[in-house]
């Protein structure tokens, strides 16, 4: 059995997430325009700016 637990991400969760973000968009288009690196670099930074407002993920 795996456990896990559900919190408010925080500014430090801004590049897993990310990460995230890129592995859900390939289920939608596995050949998307851009690469993987700077997607998530500029998706990260996207978040780590909204999650240090009130945003929440």
């Amino acid at each position: 059995m795996t456990t896990f637990a559900v919190r408010k991400a925080q500014v430090t969760d801004a590049a897993a997430l990310a990460r995230l973000r890129w592995r859900f968009k390939q289920e939608d288009d596995p050949s998307p325009s851009g690469a993987e690196e700077p997607f998530i670099r500029a998706c990260a930074e996207w978040m780590r700016t909204r999650l240090s407002g009130t945003w929440t993920a």
